[in-house]
């Protein structure tokens, strides 16, 4: 992080997803006296668990080494390394009993296989090839080593308590239900066994494949476990919640006994009808305070740790969602993230130790995860109009007044969704033909058509800056997308009017 703060401050460089500007200054700048920076949280983190499937499956190790890279630059010292995770659990699998029928019926396919780890889908396009499990804990292996020389804590996958159903046949007493379905899949793809908490072989499972895990690529004594994402749970009894998560907690200190879990949050605020105050507190207090880190997932726009009382004293971070389905489109809350982290740490008995980026996809709006980067090291909000006019000098390699004003337009409108924001990247551009489909924004359109005419404008400036082209071609599809969406709404107008001269001539014949 200190490197890349002397790159962008001093030397005026820029790293994003989508490309780099480093024309550096020679003779390189002279520090005139030595900068120190103190992150007011210990950590930093960064993935989604669907990130994994929606952006990272099917890298190779050079595209790996660039994202860490990335990662360490940006100040990242917490973040998951769940590749090759499935050849651990074949393994073990084996070592129980089942047959390779059993165990390939279980996982899913590659692009599915986040929703297989956390209890939602099994057998959808897979099974998994051997060859897939020798890629990834090749994978793995360097993608620890590089995470960890660079300072990172890595974060491992546990078990959550979801079998293949092979296990009852090997163990036929065994105490098992079936979760519900998931998202739209029936039983045949969902519906996905779930151990009691309180049967023996849950610990048996849990502490086999921690060990297998860590004897396999190490630790770092940070585990991840999502028992119920987005699936209704068999009981609302606190008292059976509290037994799930202490059996979840018990099967990876039976492994490492300084083991510390970190959980996803999003349940809490994807089910709330189901998790009301009595059945947070009781999955929470399941596991000793201070042992578990939850992350308050979609923090941005609807914050858990507000009506939890800062999760009930278990450490949470603080995280900015951003991303829903790897959707593209031009959008951000930044006063949003500008403010709330400082929200969060001043919340009475704020139990918040850092922050993070959890988006479901990657490599959009780089602008947002530069900006929520820096806030993790700062101790109060930015002044944003002023932040994004540097941005904009960095990104291009040199100043430029058009840009700059684009920038500003594009931060106080696409990039300033207030409230709940939820319905973005959904022009009818890109979604089943419908008369049904909502057109609205939650900003002023002619915002963006005009920073679209001032960075046409500055392309004789900039436009052999790589990033400048790719942000131009950005605000271009952004200002396509929105001429779309009203013609969409005279084609329905007079569809609906049955005005077929108008219809005709809005569908441009």
């Amino acid at each position: 992080a200190g490197l890349y703060r002397y790159l962008r401050d001093s030397c005026g460089c820029h790293l994003s997803w989508s490309g780099a500007q480093l024309r550096l200054p020679d003779p390189l700048p002279r520090l005139r006296a030595e900068i120190r920076v103190a992150a007011p949280g210990r950590y930093r983190y960064y993935q989604n668990v669907c990130a994994q499937s929606y952006s990272f499956v099917w890298w190779d190790w050079a595209r790996w080494e660039r994202e860490i890279d990335w990662m360490a630059l940006s100040g990242i010292n917490l973040a998951p390394a769940f590749a090759g995770q499935e050849a651990v659990w074949q393994r073990v699998y084996r070592n129980l009993g089942l047959n390779q029928s059993e165990i390939d019926k279980y996982f899913t396919g590659p692009a599915f296989l986040a929703w297989n780890r956390m209890g939602n889908l099994r057998r959808w396009a897979g099974p998994l090839p051997p060859a897939w499990h020798l890629k990834q804990q090749y994978l793995q292996y360097r993608i620890v080593e590089r995470m960890r020389s660079l300072g990172m804590t890595t974060v491992l996958p546990a078990f959550a308590g979801h079998v293949p159903q092979g296990v009852l046949r090997v163990f036929p007493r065994v105490n098992a239900t079936r979760l519900g379905g998931w998202s739209h899949f029936d039983c045949t793809y969902s519906c996905i066994y779930l151990l009691d908490p309180e049967d023996p072989m849950f610990q048996v499972i849990g502490t086999l494949f921690l060990k297998e895990l860590i004897k396999e690529f190490g630790t770092d004594h940070i585990y991840s476990a999502d028992t119920f994402n987005e699936m209704t749970p068999l009981s609302s009894d606190p008292a059976y919640l509290s037994r799930v998560s202490s059996a979840v907690f018990r099967s990876m200190t039976g492994a490492d006994p300084e083991a510390l879990w970190l959980m996803q949050g999003w349940l809490f605020q994807h089910q709330p009808d189901f998790w009301q105050p009595p059945q947070v507190r009781a999955l929470l207090h399941g596991v000793p305070l201070g042992r578990m880190i939850v992350l308050d997932l979609f923090a941005e726009s609807k914050p858990v740790y507000q009506w939890t009382e800062s999760f009930y004293g278990q450490p949470f971070i603080w995280c900015m969602l951003h991303n829903f389905g790897g959707n593209h489109g031009l959008f951000g809350t930044v006063e949003a993230i500008n403010h709330g982290p400082f929200a969060a740490r001043r919340f009475p008995n704020s139990t918040m130790v850092g922050t993070g980026l959890v988006p479901e996809g990657i490599e959009q709006n780089d602008m947002v995860y530069e900006l929520m980067n820096e806030l993790g090291w700062r101790q109060e909000p930015l002044d944003l109009p002023s932040w994004v006019s540097r941005y904009a000098e960095r990104r291009y390699g040199s100043p430029n007044a058009a840009a700059a004003s684009a920038w500003r337009l594009l931060l106080r409108s696409v990039y300033n969704c207030t409230g709940v924001c939820v319905n973005h990247n959904r022009s009818p551009l890109v979604r089943r033909p419908s008369l049904h489909m909502d057109t609205e924004l939650w900003y002023n359109a002619s915002d963006v058509y005009e920073a679209w005419r001032l960075l046409l404008s500055a392309g004789t400036e900039l436009g052999s800056s790589p990033t400048f082209r790719y942000d131009l071609v950005d605000v271009t599809r952004q200002a396509a997308q929105q001429l779309v969406s009203d013609y969409y709404l005279n084609i329905r107008r007079a569809f609906q009017s049955h005005a077929l001269p108008e219809l005709l001539t809005a569908g441009g014949v």
